[in-house]
């Protein structure tokens, strides 16, 4: 006998052992497709100085498969002004790998310093609902291509820690109305280290060394439901670090030091070609929850027409009448049936 299984949509309002729970904003974020943009209009305050705004366009201009992983090529137009409001504009480039970083370039300049992932260790939450408080971690593990100069680069490890906490929802003004968006903070600690090199300049042996250094970042985003990260405040700390540089024949030297830099930075989006209806993240306290939220799980039939869901932790019953599906939730002792047309799961009248 073949074992029965069914998928289900519900739209019932529970609450899960009686704690008030939140959509999980990473199971609405659409993928970023091939000639879409984000238009960003940016704050930057660089170690209390005086403001700097700035508009930044990521597009993506190309996707590709490399044995299974996703290769996105990220456009980055930053226009910034002087002091005198003249434009200035630069244009880089990001290869990502799955979402990681492995590469950058500049129209301006010959580098490709570049990274390659070693190592990831956690991942985003794959729940439906979050609590308030609940907390997760990603490391990773990076390997470093550094260009320094024309044809010389060195090479090391960036490791990273990132500590998140999700804070419920909070009502944000976007460009398409007010949002109850999805609130996470974050604690970020990335870890520099280059190895020595030695490399060629003008016929002498050249000794390159780059002491390890730090980032510390606390970050806040906004995501809204069906685009993804709308706004993101953030904080970020990068130690003082030091190059220097020595000649092995003549053991001269010189040393460049770099003092410690704190960047504020607030990023909002401000348009996009994004084809999608936004929408508020709810909790299931909402009095539209029951209306407008969609479980979709696998479910547990060993019992069937009796169905566990262990994304409510709940009970339900299915009743078939001719070609309609009905549904009573245990919980919150109701009848539902399923309409064909809409697919959608509404409450029998009484």
């Amino acid at each position: 006998m073949k074992h029965l299984k069914i998928k289900i949509i519900l739209l019932f309002n529970i609450r899960l052992f009686g704690v008030e729970t939140y959509e999980n904003p990473f199971l609405n974020s659409p993928e970023f497709e091939l000639n879409q943009f984000k238009q960003f209009s940016v704050i930057e305050i660089t170690n209390n100085d005086s403001p700097v705004n700035k508009s930044e366009i990521k597009e993506i201009v190309d996707k590709r498969k490399f044995n299974g992983t996703a290769l996105d090529t990220v456009k980055f137009t930053e226009t910034s002004y002087d002091n005198n409001g003249f434009p200035i504009q630069d244009v880089s480039y990001i290869v990502y790998a799955d979402d990681w970083a492995i590469k950058s370039s500049s129209e301006y300049t010959n580098d490709l310093s570049g990274q390659s992932l070693i190592s990831v260790i956690g991942s985003e939450p794959t729940k439906a609902f979050l609590e308030i408080g609940e907390q997760w971690e990603i490391m990773a593990s990076e390997m470093l291509k550094l260009d320094i100069s024309e044809n010389v680069s060195i090479t090391g490890i960036l490791t990273h820690l990132f500590e998140y906490e999700f804070h419920g929802t909070e009502t944000i003004s976007t460009i398409w109305g007010n949002f109850q968006a999805a609130k996470i903070k974050s604690l970020i600690s990335q870890s520099y280290e280059y190895f020595d090199a030695i490399v060629s300049f003008e016929g002498d042996a050249i000794l390159v060394e780059i002491p390890s250094f730090t980032v510390t970042a606390e970050r806040t985003e906004y995501y809204v439901k069906g685009f993804g990260r709308y706004k993101s405040i953030s904080t970020r700390t990068t130690s003082s670090w030091s190059e220097k540089n020595t000649n092995l024949r003549t053991q001269e030297h010189n040393t460049w030091e770099y003092p410690m830099k704190t960047v504020y930075r607030e990023s909002t989006i401000t348009s996009t070609n994004f084809n999608f209806t936004p929408s508020s993240f709810l909790s299931n306290s909402s009095p539209q929850f029951k209306d407008n939220l969609y479980l979709n799980s696998w479910t547990w039939n060993g019992s069937f027409p009796w169905i566990y869901n262990s994304s409510t932790d709940s009970w339900f019953y299915y009743y078939f009448v001719g070609n309609n599906v009905n549904a009573y939730d245990a919980r919150s002792s109701s009848w539902h049936t399923f309409n064909h047309s809409s697919e959608e799961w509404v409450p029998v009248a009484e």
